[in-house]
């Protein structure tokens, strides 16, 4: 008996059947953290060179605590970057975390009412508005991300 040469393939030319696509909200999280992740690391790394010693922090070290920050906050991109590479499921629970912070700072400035008192009403309510459409954009960013059936797809854990 011989095998027939003209079979179908198991999935269309150029894919593999086994791997999902990378979904889009993965696609939007490293236009934002490579950029950030590379401006981090040279933030850190350059602020103590260039701050002047006088700082309110006891012993002259506020620049080497701000320095730490940055690095740390460079490290958290970085891992969200190599786990989301590697698909690792903790990439959805430290990007979730991530965008989280994106929105409370995006509530935050909506709060504070911050650029409110100037301009005319019909201004304002158009910051009003705006600020409340990038919350629900990042609401849904944050949905996609990391609780989605197609991100959990992607990362292997369905």
């Amino acid at each position: 008996m011989t095998i027939n040469p003209y079979s179908a393939p198991n999935a269309a030319l150029g894919e593999k059947a086994d791997e999902a696509k990378k979904p889009i909200s993965f696609l939007i999280m490293q236009i934002f953290l490579i950029p950030s992740a590379l401006l981090l690391l040279v933030f850190g790394l350059m602020l103590p060179l260039y701050t002047p010693d006088g700082s309110s922090a006891p012993g002259g070290m506020g620049k080497y605590i701000a320095a730490a920050i940055f690095l740390l906050l460079f490290a958290w991109a970085a891992a969200i970057l190599i786990t989301a590479y590697r698909r690792k499921p903790v990439v959805r629970w430290l990007g979730g975390a991530a965008i989280g912070v994106f929105i409370l700072g995006a509530l935050s400035e909506l709060i504070a009412g911050n650029g409110f008192e100037r301009g005319t009403e019909a201004y304002r309510f158009g910051q009003l508005i705006g600020r409340m459409l990038v919350i629900g954009l990042e609401c849904y960013w944050l949905y996609a991300f990391a609780f989605s059936a197609k991100a959990r797809r992607y990362l292997g854990l369905q």
